[in-house]
């Protein structure tokens, strides 16, 4: 367990209403807060981390926002589960977000894909805004995982 955190995070979604639900934990399984947050279509956190200033980065796919279809979400928060940003990134097609690590510049590497075969790489900073980013076509497997140093 991270002792900067010493408790668990989650991000579920509600089956019932397709939204997204921020719960920590403490270290005992005492429910800390719990945060319910967008809304009323297909939205889904995949993978979180704790943040350097001590709140949470989450990235998963929101259908509730953004250019059409599911588009990928970056959403950063405070330790206490306030919402610093949110950012979505797509097209009018479906794209989901599968990881989020920070660089050593404080920004992040995000990577993605869609329903056929394409997968996305791209960077942003401390605030969510793209600096770069490339996709790749014709891919087995479009979720991708980043792991190392950036």
């Amino acid at each position: 367990m991270d002792t900067l955190f010493q408790g668990l995070l989650i991000g579920s979604v509600s089956a019932s209403i397709d939204d997204v639900n921020l719960i920590k934990f403490d270290s005992n399984g005492g429910m800390i807060w719990s945060k319910n947050i967008f809304g009323n279509s297909n939205d889904e956190v995949n993978y979180s981390l704790q943040t350097s200033e001590g709140g949470f980065i989450f990235i998963g796919s929101t259908g509730s926002e953004g250019e059409g279809g599911n588009d990928i979400l970056v959403l950063k928060t405070g330790s206490s589960g306030s919402i610093s940003w949110y950012k979505t990134y797509g097209t009018a097609s479906d794209e989901y977000g599968y990881s989020i690590q920070p660089t050593t510049d404080g920004g992040y590497i995000v990577a993605g894909g869609d329903q056929l075969s394409s997968c996305y790489i791209f960077k942003i900073d401390n605030s969510g805004s793209v600096l770069w980013g490339n996709s790749y076509s014709n891919v087995e497997g479009n979720k991708m995982t980043i792991r190392g140093n950036f």
